[in-house]
């Protein structure tokens, strides 16, 4: 595992600073760690993008193994809740208007076009 990985919120790294060849287990370990160290001021919602489907969701609970995210209404088998392993986890959508500072205080850097 790199230094580049996530050891507190105050140093979560975005996904883009994982060296060229970090194997699945090192993006299942900073999605597990985003997802527990979930950035202050943005929502516990979003579309959370797997290797399967995107799923819509207005909440989650975590532990260190698996992601537990309910979706905002039930898919076409009337389930609610999904639990997700974290090495399938391939994106997350942020559907919420938010500024930088989040994100800021998540590690990221750079800066985004205002509004």
């Amino acid at each position: 595992m790199t230094t580049a990985l996530v050891d507190s919120v105050d140093s979560l790294a975005p996904l883009a600073s994982l060296p060229p060849g970090a194997s699945g287990h090192d993006l299942a370990d900073v999605w597990r760690k985003f997802f527990q160290h979930w950035p202050k001021g943005l929502s516990h919602a979003g579309v959370l993008v797997t290797e399967q489907e995107q799923i819509p969701f207005a909440g989650f609970m975590h532990t260190d193994a698996m992601l537990l995210i309910e979706r905002r209404t039930p898919d076409t088998q009337g389930a609610r809740k999904v639990l997700v392993p974290y090495g399938t986890i391939v994106a997350l959508k942020i559907v919420d208007v938010v500024t930088d500072k989040p994100f800021r205080e998540a590690g990221f850097q750079g800066t985004l076009p205002g509004r």
